[in-house]
């Protein structure tokens, strides 16, 4: 009776498939706004092509207001969709739909059923589960905040791999607002807010240590690893939108891979690095791809944003097809103003051979980023007014970028700082952020005949003013407002000071390091006469230098420095412009320097000049590694320093260049005494004041020790889940490599130490093994418990050292997996003789048994791996024809419980 119940219940199964029948593989949903509230939306879905049974001229979508209609299918000869290769369609329904009012809205589809014997998706029943697409998006205040289109997914979502090879693929997201975009993997979904049910990631299916996904927020790229069972897999891709920082879109990719047991290798894709130009330059570089399997073609294609734009679209030079080895195109885009982005264009160019008889073989999938900038305002110049206690600065006129589509030039930022900041300029990073400039207007467009002009009037006496200039764009929304603007690269600087009635410090330099003798060399420039005004500010004239001991702050009391005082009758006699102070502790302190200036008989105080500090450097010794930093306060901007060393007897030498204040020396080795010395280099950015300004720092000795611990090894354990003894045990093999980076030094390891416990909670770990045989990266233990237990791995080198016991592994409990055939041959010719399992892991036992149509037994075992030969209890072969096994599968404990699973099924046997 079991039996034929059994029978009965495989039966409905099978119409309950033909009757849905298996159709849904990929989808998306996306929409363009039309109109303050109104959107085009687009469902586009990819069907098996030969479910011609559940085929679908319209789907139901709900519109997130309460609102829900079928939308009719849009594409296609005579609107029946796109026959596609590897028996797919692809399906456009597009609608338009007007929304109550601004606000977040989430558009379904939700339609019966997916695909069968997805492999990663409720396996084998996968076509009992329905497809759903969502995507949620916000309607904005149009007038104000502009209107916000989704993200245009440019990469098919079905695609190809192969067992064992690197599997990549991009969504190619494209947003025609410039809105920015970050990617998650998620689970898909069956119904709004229910996922579908028994998923696993596709690493989940025979995991192992070379079987990994990873998904690049950024970028998008979906790598696998090394997939490990043929057949098809799902995933899903949440394609999020953001402006300002703010949420505005989601789009939920539900795509489809399929993996095929396949012998060929992917094409070898060669392009450049990301790329960052200035807008109305030419991006122009040849694309190559090769095949390990030369006498196979290739195929190159390339999509993304640069071909979508309105003006200027990029073009894909060359053969559109296959073509021999090695395959070339030209990627080609003249790149204009309406081009420039704070978000870079993405470019997926992929290399398919033609492995499957010009079909679509495998493929090599690259992503390039390009980013527009604009181009800085050119030739800025400050004059001073010290009459009316302004600042006038031009630049060119026009500007590269003043005429654009749509009115995408809004205009100049003025930017101003105290003191200069003389950056390199970097193409890849428009705009001045982190730079220390203050905006001060927006939005300028004055202009005479040659020239922009901007006067600023918000001074401050006795203060070096630096400016710089940005071109700005934004969109401009139906009411006028700007959104998603975005900076030009940066002007050069121009720096001024209103009056110079005031003496400039120059340079605070160390002539000698010592803790009792040290010495420190002052310099300055003295005051313009007609800035002071010597006729209302007559002689005698004094300068009175004062220290302070550190790098001064706004706390710092400054001391006079006894001789260090001068003075003259005559402006025109003040020659006085440097001083050495002596008797300082150079070795352990900074000092900081100011000038106080007077005039008159009554030494009436003209001013005190900005103060300036010696560079002091400090010192911190590694394994064969020395970190400089040092600080120092200036008036005047110090845009780079040169490293210079000295070991033993020898004199210093330059070692190094650096932009910011720290410098690691790892050519040093250990027990060695090295000493250092540091140049600042500067200027004022002040036209008629001394440029550059250099200054040394003291010197600094110190000897690199052994002090580190070599880096924790990288460990992966492979667990071997097939029965090793009646125990239930398995081998864990532990392999690891060494990181060998800057700051993990791997040729002074002595040992691997291998730790074990029985658990996470099961207390403190046991050493199990050291190994001091460094061509060793392997260990295979059988845990005492079993198959539970958690591993740590340390590294000890020569002195000692060991790293850190952190980072437990404890590898997952053997799962129950075991699959079997529908049929075998036992013909004998050493093809398909046996009846084995096509999975077997995690299986202490079975009881295996084969029934004929009259339920009598032929055959049964409790030997997981079975090995039938197809004759029955009396060792006399069965003849041709189904029968009927069941099954009985006994796992690993898990939860102190024994995991037992019931299969049915048929054999067919075929001599």
């Amino acid at each position: 009776m079991k039996f034929i119940k059994f029978i009965l219940s495989v039966l409905f199964a099978l119409s309950y498939c033909f009757a849905f029948a298996t159709h849904n593989r990929a989808g998306e949903i996306t929409y363009t706004q039309i109109g303050p509230l109104k959107i085009r939306m687009t469902v586009t879905t990819y069907t098996k092509a030969s479910s011609t049974g559940a085929d679908r001229d319209t789907v139901p979508v709900t519109w997130g207001d309460g609102q829900t209609e079928y939308v009719a299918r849009a594409n296609g000869p005579f609107l029946k969709g796109e026959i596609l290769p590897n028996d797919t369609k692809k399906n456009l329904y597009v609608a338009e739909h007007t929304y109550p009012g601004v606000g977040t809205y989430t558009i379904t589809m939700t339609d019966p059923n997916r695909v069968g014997n997805i492999l990663n998706l409720n396996f084998p029943n996968s076509i009992g589960v329905q497809f759903h697409l969502s995507t949620t998006f916000t309607l904005l205040n149009p007038n104000i905040q502009g209107y916000n289109n989704s993200a245009i997914l440019l990469q098919p979502p079905i695609d190809f791999g192969c067992i064992g090879k690197k599997f990549v693929h991009n969504v190619n997201a494209y947003d025609p607002d410039g809105d920015s975009l970050a990617y998650d993997l998620i689970v898909p979904y069956q119904a709004i807010n229910l996922e579908v049910p028994n998923y696993k990631f596709p690493d989940l299916i025979i995991p192992g240590p070379d079987n990994k996904i990873l998904l690049d927020k950024t970028t998008g790229n979906f790598v696998w690893t090394a997939p490990q069972k043929e057949g098809e897999y799902n995933i899903a891709i949440l394609i999020k939108e953001y402006r300002n920082g703010i949420l505005l879109n989601s789009i939920v990719r539900d795509m489809q891979i399929t993996i095929e047991n396949c012998s060929n290798e992917p094409p070898e894709l060669i392009i450049p690095s990301d790329i960052c130009v200035i807008a109305g330059n030419k991006v122009e570089f040849k694309v190559q791809a090769t095949d390990k399997n030369s006498e196979q073609k290739i195929a190159l294609s390339a999509l993304g944003g640069p071909f979508n734009v309105v003006v200027n679209k990029a073009g894909f030079l060359g053969p559109t097809g296959y073509q021999k080895q090695v395959a070339i195109n030209t990627f080609s885009w003249i790149t204009s103003c309406e081009h420039i982005s704070d978000i870079p264009y993405s470019v997926v160019f992929r290399a398919v051979d033609n492995g499957k008889n010009d079909s679509s073989g495998l493929a090599e999938l690259r992503t390039l980023r390009i980013k527009v900038v604009g181009p800085p305002p050119q030739n800025l110049k400050s004059i001073a007014n010290a009459a009316n206690n302004k600042v006038r600065l031009t630049w060119n006129y026009p500007n590269a970028c003043a005429v654009t589509v749509n009115d995408y030039f809004k205009g100049f930022s003025i930017w101003r700082k105290i003191n200069s900041n003389q950056f390199p300029l970097d193409t890849c990073k428009p705009g001045l952020a982190g730079k220390g400039y203050t905006k001060i207007a927006s939005n300028v467009l004055s202009k005479n005949i040659d020239a922009y002009f901007y006067e600023d009037s918000m001074l401050e006496n006795g203060k070096t003013h630096c400016y710089r200039v940005l071109a700005e764009f934004a969109l401009t929304s139906p009411g006028g407002y700007s959104y998603n603007r975005v900076a030009s690269l940066p002007s050069d600087e121009t720096c001024v000071q209103l009056k110079r009635d005031l003496p400039f410090i120059t340079e605070a330099t160390v002539l000698n390091t010592s803790t009792t003798q040290g010495q420190v060399e002052i310099k300055w420039i003295l005051p313009v006469a007609n800035d002071l005004d010597t006729i209302k500010r007559p002689g005698p004239y004094t300068l009175k230098l004062s220290r302070a001991e550190g790098i001064y702050d706004a706390n710092t009391v400054f001391t006079p420095i006894p001789g260090a005082i001068f003075t003259s009758t005559s402006f025109a006699n003040f020659k006085d412009s440097v001083f050495i102070d002596q008797n300082l502790n150079t070795q352990d302190k900074p000092y900081s320097y100011q000038l106080s200036f007077f005039a008159g008989p009554s030494t009436t105080n003209v001013g005190i000049s900005s103060p300036a500090s010696t560079v002091y450097m400090k010192l911190i010794a590694k394994d064969r590694l020395i970190n400089l930093s040092w600080n120092e306060q200036v008036p005047w901007n110090n845009s780079s320093y040169e490293v210079f060393r000295r070991s033993g007897t020898n004199a210093f030498e330059l070692i190094g260049t650096a932009a910011t204040q720290n410098y690691k020396d790892g050519t040093v080795v250990n027990n060695a005494e090295y000493c250092y010395k540091v140049k600042s280099i500067g200027t004022y950015g002040i036209d008629g004041l001394p440029t550059p300004l250099t200054n040394f720092s003291q010197i600094a000795c110190i000897s690199p020790f052994d002090s580190t611990p070599p880096c924790r090894p990288e460990l992966v354990i492979n667990r071997d889940c097939l029965l090793k003894d009646n125990k239930g045990s398995v081998i864990n093999e532990l392999s690891w490599s060494l990181n060998a980076t800057d700051t993990c030094f791997t040729d002074d390891i002595s040992s691997i130490n291998i730790y074990f416990k029985k658990g996470p909670n099961a207390g403190s770990y046991i050493q199990i093994a050291s190994i001091k045989d460094l061509n060793i990266h392997t260990f295979r233990h059988i845990p005492d418990s079993g198959f539970t237990g958690c591993y740590l791995i340390t590294a000890t080198d020569k002195n000692k050292n060991e790293s850190a016991r952190l980072g437990e592994t404890c590898p997952a409990n053997c799962k129950l997996e075991y699959e079997l055939p529908n049929s075998f041959t036992p013909n004998g010719d050493g093809k398909n003789d046996l009846f084995v399992p096509r999975t077997n892991s995690g299986v202490i036992k079975v009881k295996f048994q084969v029934f004929n149509r009259w339920g009598e037994l032929l055959f049964q075992t409790e030997d997981p791996t079975l090995v039938w030969d197809g004759k029955d209890q009396n060792q006399k072969d069965i003849s041709d024809g189904v029968y009927y096994y069941a099954c009985k599968v006994f796992g690993f404990p898990e939860n102190s419980g024994q995991v037992v699973e019931d299969i049915k099924g048929f054999i067919e046997i075929i001599h």
